[in-house]
C-alpha cells in the first residue's frame, strides 16, 4: 500500500508496517534542490553495477536520504550506465556510454531472464508462516541504486543467511561477495576518494569474484586446505535470529527447488549457485546423505567448501525439524533410474505451483514407464507427495495406449509444448520422446492442436488451422488463365486444375464440359433439309430452332463475383416470329449459376447484396436468379427486412420468385415468423376471409407455397399441413381467376405438403381427424370433391366461367401433386399398404384408367416409400411393370402398354437413382446404363405414323434414366454418361426441344458437380429436394411454367454435400495423391467392408462409414475414426476436402513415382545394415527438406572449412546420426546424440567436472537395459534401435576399465571417501560389491584425472 504523508512523503506500507520511503523518478520530492541537481540526471533503482571504491573524481555529487531512489523504476535513456558502489560507500552515480558487451544465451533479440531467485522467493514463501521476513528482504533489494543482475543473488544469499543466523563474515565463501548494497535502507554519507592508484580493496574485489571461484575449482589447482582462510574456532549460528528455527524446513525446500533447476537446462547453470549454499546448510544440519549427493553432483566444486557452523543442539534449541525432512535426500535422477529399472519408487516430494517440471516428469515415468493409466489421476499421491495440502489434477481417459494419455496429459498440464521438451535433459526427456514418437505414428484426428504441435505433426497442426482450397490461402493454387479462343468468360474459370487435374489426369473431360455448358455464346445450330421435306418446311424449321445451352448449377469454385452478362442471339432481325421474354428464364438460370459461386463461408452482408445490384433494367431477371442463388447457399440469412421489402414492391415477378424461393431455402426447417407472414402475403388461402385481395401472379403464388414447404420442412405443422392440402384439390374459381397453369400450383401443394410432413408416415401427430392419406389417394384416382373449410367456400362460392369440373376432381391436375406428396410422407417407412395404393393395375382395362405419365410417378412414389427393397439389378426393375393379360384389342393397345411398360421402366429407374444417388455404385450404374442403351435403341428405329408419340414418350424416359445415372455418378465425371449427354447435346432436330436440352443439361452439371467436389446425399431432405428438382415433366419451351415451376429445378442444390477429400502436402502446399483405407459399416446387405482408395477421391456417405485411414508407407498415417463422431471429417470436407498428410523421408510422390520403384529403392537402404555406411549427406535431399537437417550435413558431415580439424571418425559418426534420424523419422533426436557422443568424449579425455551427464547416459542405457528385457516389441519401439547405443556404451566401458587399472586404483580402494559416495547406489545391487563400487567410483567422482586432489589424497 503506497501512502502520501502529511509532509508530502510517498512511504510503502505492508499492513501497518512501515516499510521505506518511495521516490518516483521524475517528480521531485520535498527537499529536492534544483541548483544542486540541475546537470544531472536522477537514476532508477533498477540501474545497477559495481565499481571499486575509488571511483575518483569522475562521481556525481550525492542525492540526500529524502530523495533517495525507491523501487518505482522509470524508462532509462540507452546511454547511461550507473555504476554501484562499494559496501559502505555512498550511493553517488556516473554517467557513462552505455556499451552491450555480451548477452548470455541469446536467441536472435531475445534473451531469457534467470528465475533461481524468483523459485527461491516462491519457496520461502510457501514454506514460511509468516511473510514478515519478505519485507526485509524487500527493503534489502529496493534500497537506493538496486542491486545489479549478477549481485541479486549475492544479496539473497548474505540476507537470508544473516536472517539464519550466520556471520557471513566469519565464512570465507560468503566474506567477499560483490554486495554494492547494505543491509539495511539507511545509508551513511561517505564521499568517494580522490586517488585513482588503487587500493587493497580492488584485491579483496578480485578474490571473492566468481572467476576466482571457477578457476580454483580446477582440479590442476592444489587441495582446499591451501586455499581456505578459516582459521580459528567455528562459528556459531545466533539462535535468536528470526529464521533460525527455520532452518530445515527452509534447506528442504531450497533443495527441491535445485532439483527442479537439474531437470532445465536453461536453468542448470544456476543450480551451482544454489548448491553452495545447499552444501552449507547440509554441513551445519549434520545431514551427510545430502552432502554426500551435492558431493556426486558437483564434486569439482564442492571440494573447495570445507567450512562449518556450530549450531546449540542444547534443551533450548529452538530449531523445529520438519517431518517431511527425511535422512534420504530425493534425487530425481536416482528416482528416474528406479523407474526404469523396475524398482518400487516412493513418492518424490515437491511443491505446488512452483517445482511443476519435476511433477510434469515424474508423473510422466509413471504413467509411460511403470505403465500406471492412472498416475495422472486417482494414483497421483503413489508418486508425487505434496508439502501442503493441495488439490490434484483429475483427468478422464478413454481406452488410449500410455504415449497417447501422456502427450494428451502433457499439454493440459499448461503450455507444455516441444520447445520446453528441448529445455529437459536427454537422458530424462528421452522416454517423453519415445512417447511422442509413438504417437506421431498413430494419431487421433481429433486431438487439440497443442497435442500436434507437441508431437510433431505438421499436417494434423495446418488441419486444425482450417484453411481451404481458395485462392489466397496460402495453398497457391491459381486458377489458370482462360483457353477460351476469345477469351470470354464461360462462368468456370475459377476450377481449380490442381485438384481436376489429380481426379482426371488421363483427358480433357473438364474442357469438354465447359464447352458444353457455357452460356455466353451463342450456339451454332445446323439445320439439314432432309429429302422428303420441302423447302417451305425447311424455312420455317430454321427461324425456330434457336436453342441455347443452360448453365445449371455445377458449383465451381465459388468465389465472390456479380452474375456475368451473356452474350445473347439477336432474335428481332429476320422473318422470325419470337415469343415474348424467350430469354428470361435462361438468364435467371445464368443468375443461378452466377450466385452459387459465392461460397457459403464468404463474408456477404445485406449492403454487399444491395450494392450488387445492377442497374440496367435488362440483368434484372439475372440478378433474380443471382438472388435465389444467396438464398440457397445460406447468404439472404443476413438480408435486412427493409432490403426485401425494397425488392418485393418494385413488383417484378422474376425478383419476386428468386427472392421468395432463396429466403425460405435459406430458413429451411426452422419455422421462421418473419418468413412465414412474408410468404403467407402471396397465398391466399393463408390470408384471413376478410383481407384484402392482392394481384399476385401466379408464378410468384407457386413460388411462396414452395417456399411453406421449405421454412416448415419436417415439421409436421398441423395448420400449414390443412391448408396445402386443401390447396392440391383447389378448384378453378371465382370468376375467371386460377384457370390457367393450375397443375404447378397443384404439384407445389403437394410437394409442399410433402416437405411439411416428410418422413412422418403414420406418426402424424394432430392430423387424424385429416385423413391426409385418404385425402390424397382421392386426389390420385379421382372421386367427389369434398367440402372445403369455411374460409375456402365462401372464397370458391363463385364458380368458374371458364372451366366446369362440377363437384369431381380433376386428377389430371391433383394426381401429380398427391402422388409426390404421399411418397415424401411415407419416405423410406416400407409402409406397404400404402405402397399397394400405387401399385400398377394389372389389366388393360384399369390400366387404361391412368395416363402413363401418372404411371411414371407411381411407380417412382412406390418404391421410395419401399426405400429397403431397391435393389441394383435388372430384375428388381422388370419387377414393377405389371404382367398385362392379353385380350382381343391386344394389337391395337399395344403401343399404349409398351410407353406404360416404358414410363414404368422410368419410374424405376429414378427411384433406383435415389436410392444410390452419390454412391458411384457400380451394379447401379451399369443396370442404369444397360436401360440407357434400350430406349436409344429404340428411339434409333422408331418409324411409322406412331413415331412422332413414341419419340416423345421414349425421349422422356430416357431423359429421366440419364438423370438417374447422373445421380448415382454425382460429382464423378463419368465418362460413359458424359458421351450420352454430348450425343444429345447435338441433337436438334424431331422432337428434342427446350425441355429434353434442359434435362441433359442438369445431368451433365450433376455428373461435375462443385467441379468435382461435391455429391449428393439420400437424407429425407435431400431426396424431397431432389422430387422437386427432377420432376419428370420437362418445359416445352423456354417460358413454359405450367406444370413445373422452372425455378424449382435449382432446389437440387440443397441435396449437394461436398465429399471429395483432396490431400494436401503439408510441406509443398500442393494436392497429391494419398492412398485411403475406408472401412464401411457393417450393414443388413454387407459385413465390415474395407476398401482402398486413391486420393483426391469421392467419399461415400458419411453415417455409411466407420474409419477413414491415411495409409502409408509414402505418407505418415492417419485415422479418422467415425464410429464417435463424424464432426471433424465434415468440417474437413466443408473447407474443400484439405486433408494435409506429410511425406515420410525417402519416399516421393504418387505424381512423381507412380509405380514406387524409387522410393522402395530407398526403403530397401533403410532397413539394411549398411545404409549407414552407405549413406552419403549429399543425398540429404532426397529424404528431407528439413533446413536444419540439411544445414547439418553440409556443415558437420563434410570436410568443410569450420571441420578440418575433426577426424574422419567424427564425420562418419555425425553421418551416422543424422541418417539414422531421417530414417527412422526422428530429427529431434538428433541433438540426444550429439549430447551422448559429446559426453562420451568428456569422459574419455577426463574432463569431467560433474556428473550431470554421466547421470543421463545412466537413464538412457537403463530406458535401453528395459526394453530389450521386456522383448522384441518393445525394443522395435524404442528411439534408439541402431548400433550407435550399444557402442557408446561400450565406450564408455573401455574408459571405465582403463580407469581401473590405473595407479590411483589402490589409494581409490583405501578411501573411505570413495566407499561413502559410492555406497548409496551401490547398495541395492545384487553383483559383486567391490565391482560395483570400482565401477561407479568413476561415473560418480568424475573427471580421471583429478581424483587424487578431488579426495585430498
Amino acid at each position: 500500500m503506497l501512502v502520501l504523508e502529511a509532509c508530502g512523503s510517498l512511504v510503502l506500507y505492508t499492513g501497518v508496517t512501515r516499510i521505506s520511503k518511495v521516490f518516483v523518478p521524475g517528480l521531485l520530492g520535498p527537499t529536492f534542490s534544483m541548483s544542486n541537481h540541475s546537470s544531472h540526471l536522477t537514476p532508477g533503482p533498477g540501474d545497477n553495477v559495481s565499481t571499486p571504491a575509488n571511483a575518483g573524481s569522475r562521481h556525481l555529487q550525492r542525492l540526500d536520504e529524502a530523495v533517495m531512489p525507491s523501487p518505482v523504476s522509470e524508462l532509462r535513456r540507452p546511454h547511461i550506465k550507473h555504476h554501484e558502489a562499494s559496501f559502505m560507500d555512498d550511493f553517488s552515480f556516473q554517467q557513462a556510454t552505455c556499451h552491450i558487451r555480451a548477452l548470455r544465451d541469446p536467441v536472435c533479440n531475445r534473451v531469457s531472464l534467470v528465475s533461481l531467485l524468483r523459485k527461491c522467493l516462491k519457496a520461502i514463501r510457501f514454506i514460511l508462516p509468516k511473510e514478515a521476513v519478505l519485507v526485509k528482504w524487500y527493503t534489502i533489494y529496493n534500497a537506493p541504486g538496486g542491486p545489479s543482475t549478477h549481485s541479486e543473488w549475492n544479496m539473497f544469499v548474505t540476507c537470508f543467511m544473516t536472517l539464519m543466523g550466520y556471520n557471513t563474515e566469519r565464512l570465507v565463501w560468503t566474506r567477499n561477495l560483490q554486495f554494492e548494497v547494505p543491509l539495511s535502507p539507511v545509508i551513511a554519507a561517505k564521499k568517494a576518494r580522490p586517488s585513482d592508484g588503487g587500493s587493497d580493496e580492488d584485491w579483496d574485489y578480485l578474490l571473492g569474484s566468481h572467476y576466482h571461484r571457477q578457476m580454483i575449482s580446477q582440479p590442476v589447482f592444489a587441495s582446499p586446505e591451501s586455499v581456505s582462510s578459516a582459521t580459528g574456532p567455528a562459528p556459531k549460528l545466533d539462535s535468536s535470529a528470526p529464521l533460525f528455527p527455520h532452518i530445515p524446513a527452509l534447506f528442504y525446500v531450497l533443495h527441491l527447488i535445485y532439483q527442479e533447476l537439474l531437470l532445465d537446462e536453461l536453468q542448470r547453470a544456476s543450480a551451482s549457485s544454489l548448491l553452495c549454499l545447499l552444501q552449507q546448510l547440509a554441513r551445519d544440519l549434520q545431514l551427510d546423505s545430502y552432502v554426500d549427493l551435492y558431493w556426486r553432483d558437483y564434486p569439482s566444486l564442492i571440494r573447495c567448501f570445507n567450512e562449518s557452523c556450530l549450531v546449540d543442539q542444547g534443551p533450548n534449541n529452538q530449531m523445529h525439524r520438519p517431518s517431511f525432512l527425511r535422512e534420504d535426500p530425493p534425487c530425481v535422477f536416482n528416482w528416474l533410474s528406479s523407474c526404469l529399472k523396475g524398482e518400487e519408487v516412493p513418492p518424490f516430494p515437491y511443491l505446488p505451483n512452483i517445482c511443476q517440471r519435476t511433477k510434469l516428469i515424474v508423473l510422466s515415468y509413471a504413467l509411460y514407464i511403470t505403465g500406471d493409466e492412472n498416475a495422472t489421476s486417482t494414483h497421483m499421491s503413489k508418486y508425487l507427495t505434496k508439502l501442503s495440502a493441495g488439490d490434484s489434477v483429475h483427468m478422464k481417459f478413454s481406452s488410449e495406449s500410455l504415449a497417447e494419455q501422456l502427450v494428451v496429459w502433457l499439454t493440459s498440464e499448461g503450455t507444455f509444448t516441444l520447445k520446453d521438451l528441448e529445455s529437459v535433459p536427454f537422458g530424462v526427456a528421452l522416454p517423453i520422446r519415445e512417447a511422442i514418437y509413438r504417437c506421431r505414428e498413430q494419431p487421433c484426428s481429433d486431438w487439440s492442436e497443442e497435442v500436434c504441435l507437441l508431437i510433431g505433426r505438421q499436417d494434423l497442426t495446418k488441419q486444425a488451422h482450417k484453411m481451404t482450397l481458395s485462392v489466397g490461402s496460402g495453398l497457391s493454387l491459381e486458377p489458370p488463365a482462360s483457353t477460351e479462343a476469345d477469351g470470354e468468360e464461360d462462368g468456370m474459370s475459377d476450377i481449380i486444375h490442381e485438384v481436376t487435374g489429380l481426379i482426371w489426369s488421363q483427358d480433357l473431360r473438364v474442357q469438354e464440359v465447359r464447352r458444353l455448358l457455357q452460356s455466353s455464346r451463342p450456339v451454332r445450330v445446323s439445320v439439314v433439309q432432309l429429302p422428303e421435306v420441302s423447302d417451305h418446311e425447311y424455312i420455317e424449321e430454321k427461324e425456330n430452332k434457336p436453342v441455347y445451352s443452360l448453365f445449371l448449377p455445377s458449383r465451381p469454385n465459388r468465389a465472390i463475383t456479380s452474375p456475368p452478362r451473356n452474350a445473347m442471339v439477336d432474335l428481332n432481325s429476320g422473318n422470325m416470329d419470337v415469343p415474348p421474354n424467350m430469354t428470361s428464364w435462361p438468364s435467371f438460370h445464368n443468375g443461378v449459376a452466377a450466385g452459387l459461386k459465392i461460397a457459403p463461408a464468404s463474408q456477404v452482408d445485406s449492403a454487399w447484396i444491395a450494392y450488387n445490384k445492377p442497374k440496367s433494367p435488362e440483368l434484372a431477371n439475372e440478378y433474380a436468379g443471382f438472388l435465389m442463388a444467396l438464398g440457397l447457399n445460406g447468404h439472404l440469412t443476413k438480408l435486412a427486412t427493409l432490403n426485401i421489402h425494397d425488392y418485393l414492391t418494385k413488383g417484378h415477378e422474376m425478383t419476386s420468385i428468386g427472392l421468395l424461393l432463396g429466403v425460405s431455402a435459406a430458413k429451411l426447417g426452422t419455422m421462421d415468423m418473419s418468413v412465414t407472414r412474408l410468404l403467407s402475403i402471396h397465398i391466399p388461402a393463408l390470408l384471413p376471409p376478410t383481407s384484402t385481395e392482392l394481384d399476385v401472379p401466379h408464378n410468384v403464388q407457386v413460388a411462396a407455397v414452395i417456399g411453406i414447404g421449405l421454412v416448415y420442412q419436417g415439421t409436421g405443422h398441423r395448420h400449414n399441413a390443412e391448408v396445402l392440402l386443401s390447396e392440391i384439390g383447389r378448384p378453378p374459381g371465382p370468376e375467371m381467376e386460377y384457370c390457367t397453369d393450375r397443375e404447378s400450383y397443384s404439384l407445389a401443394a403437394g410437394l409442399a405438403l410433402g416437405m411439411v410432413c416428410l418422413g412422418h408416415g403414420s406418426n402424424l401427430i394432430g392430423m387424424t381427424d385429416l385423413n391426409v392419406p385418404e385425402q390424397l389417394y382421392q386426389y390420385m384416382v379421382g372421386g367427389h370433391r369434398r367440402a372445403q373449410p369455411g374460409a375456402s367456400r365462401e372464397r370458391h362460392k363463385s364458380p368458374s366461367y371458364q372451366i366446369k369440373e362440377g363437384d369431381t376432381i380433376n386428377v389430371d391436375v391433383t394426381c401429380p401433386g398427391a402422388t409426390l406428396s404421399l411418397a415424401m410422407i411415407y419416405l423410406k417407412t416400407n409402409n406397404r399398404s400404402i405402397a399397394d395404393w400405387l401399385k400398377p393395375p394389372d389389366t388393360w382395362f384399369l390400366l387404361d384408367f391412368i395416363k402413363p405419365e401418372f404411371l411414371l410417378l407411381r411407380t417412382l412414389a412406390r418404391c421410395i416409400i419401399m426405400w429397403d427393397e431397391i435393389l441394383p439389378n435388372a430384375e428388381w426393375v422388370k419387377s414393377n411393370i405389371p404382367q398385362v393379360r392379353k385380350h382381343k384389342l391386344w394389337e391395337k393397345s399395344y403401343i399404349y402398354i409398351l410407353n406404360s411398360q416404358d414410363y414404368i421402366t422410368a419410374g424405376a429407374c429414378m427411384a433406383l437413382g435415389l436410392r444410390f444417388a452419390g454412391s458411384a455404385n457400380s451394379d447401379a450404374f451399369d443396370c442404369l446404363y444397360e436401360f440407357a442403351r434400350t430406349f436409344m435403341k429404340h428411339i434409333m428405329t422408331f418409324s411409322g405414323t406412331n413415331a412422332v408419340t413414341g419419340f416423345y414418350n421414349l425421349q422422356t424416359g430416357l431423359s429421366m434414366i440419364l438423370l438417374a445415372m447422373s445421380m448415382v455418378m454425382a460429382g464423378t465425371g463419368n465418362l460413359k454418361v458424359l458421351q450420352l449427354c454430348r450425343f444429345f447435346h447435338k441433337r436438334t432436330g424431331g422432337e428434342m426441344n427446350y425441355g429434353f436440352h434442359m434435362a441433359h443439361h442438369m445431368a451433365l452439371g450433376l455428373l461435375f458437380l462443385g467441379g468435382g467436389r461435391y455429391s449428393l446425399s439420400t437424407s429425407n431432405s435431400a431426396i424431397a429436394a431432389l422430387l422437386c428438382a427432377l420432376y419428370p415433366h420437362f418445359p416445352a419451351h423456354s417460358t413454359d411454367n405450367r406444370y413445373h415451376l422452372q425455378a424449382l429445378r435449382h432446389l437440387a442444390v440443397l441435396a449437394a454435400e461436398p465429399r471429395l477429400l483432396v490431400p494436401v502436402d503439408v510441406d509443398s502446399l500442393k494436392p497429391c495423391y494419398a492412398l485411403l483405407e475406408v472401412t464401411y459399416k457393417e450393414t443388413k446387405w454387407y459385413d465390415e467392408t474395407t476398401v482402398e482408395l486413391m486420393a483426391p477421391t469421392m467419399l461415400p456417405e458419411l453415417h455409411l462409414l466407420k474409419r477413414v485411414k491415411v495409409k502409408g508407407p509414402r505418407y505418415w498415417e492417419l485415422s479418422v475414426d467415425l464410429s464417435k463422431e463424424t464432426q471433424h471429417l465434415k468440417s474437413i470436407l466443408s473447407r474443400d476436402g484439405v486433408l494435409y498428410v506429410k511425406l515420410r523421408a525417402g519416399q516421393l510422390p504418387y505424381k512423381d513415382d507412380p509405380q514406387g520403384w524409387k522410393s522402395l529403392l530407398a526403403s530397401t537402404v533403410n532397413h539394411r545394415l549398411s545404409g549407414a555406411g552407405a549413406f552419403k549427406p549429399g543425398a540429404i535431399s532426397t529424404l528431407t527438406s528439413d533446413p536444419v537437417l540439411v544445414s547439418f550435413a553440409e556443415l558437420f558431415c563434410k570436410n568443410s572449412e569450420g571441420m578440418k580439424h575433426q577426424r574422419e571418425e567424427t564425420l562418419v559418426l555425425f553421418s551416422a546420426m543424422l541418417y539414422e534420424c531421417v530414417t527412422q523419422e526422428c530429427p529431434e533426436m538428433l541433438p540426444t546424440y550429439i549430447a551422448i557422443e559429446q559426453a562420451v568424449g568428456d569422459l574419455r579425455q577426463g574432463a569431467l567436472l560433474q556428473t550431470f551427464p554421466l547421470w543421463q547416459l545412466r537413464l538412457v542405457v537403463e530406458l535401453w537395459d528395459s526394453r530389450l528385457l521386456r522383448g522384441s516389441e518393445s525394443r522395435h519401439a524404442a528411439l534408439l534401435t541402431s548400433e550407435f547405443l550399444p557402442v557408446m556404451k561400450n565406450m564408455v566401458d573401455v574408459i571405465l576399465d582403463k580407469w581401473l587399472k590405473g595407479k590411483e586404483m589402490k589409494a581409490l580402494v583405501n578411501s573411505y571417501e570413495v566407499v561413502k559416495i559410492t555406497l548409496s547406489l551401490a547398495k541395492n545391487q545384487k553383483r559383486n560389491m567391490t565391482a560395483d563400487l570400482l565401477r561407479l567410483a568413476p561415473l560418480l567422482l568424475g573427471s580421471t584425472a583429478g581424483l587424487p586432489s578431488l579426495l585430498g589424497l
